[in-house]
């Protein structure tokens, strides 16, 4: 496991303030990107949950157990893929939090 936030990142890029944001995201491409696939995956399991539910009531209310109950499967397991991904993207998103704080501490010291 690596050591964030890193010990001496080096110089960062101060030439444009997107060039000084994405510096500290250059050097953590990696925990980045799974960070934001860990969030879309979380976001879209969240997002599906009120369709599947609304099914499941439409195959209750036509009486169909066996849709209901295969909907009512399906939630189950959006609610665990919700839980796992969210989980993942709370440590992903915390092990690269540590640029935001460098970042502003190294942009109040530089003159205008």
């Amino acid at each position: 496991m690596r050591v964030l936030p890193v010990a001496e990142p080096g110089t960062p890029a101060i030439s444009t303030p997107w060039r000084y944001l994405g510096w500290p995201v250059g050097q953590q491409k990696g925990g980045v990107a799974l960070g934001v696939l860990w969030g879309c995956t979380w976001m879209v399991a969240q997002s599906i949950v009120p369709a599947v539910i609304g099914a499941a009531v439409d195959a209750l209310i036509a009486r169909q157990t066996h849709l209901f109950a295969a909907d009512c499967v399906v939630v189950l397991g959006l609610g665990v893929i919700t839980a796992v991904s969210g989980v993942l993207r709370h440590r992903w998103s915390h092990a690269a939090a540590g640029w935001p704080a460098r970042s502003s501490r190294f942009g109040a010291s530089l003159v205008r």
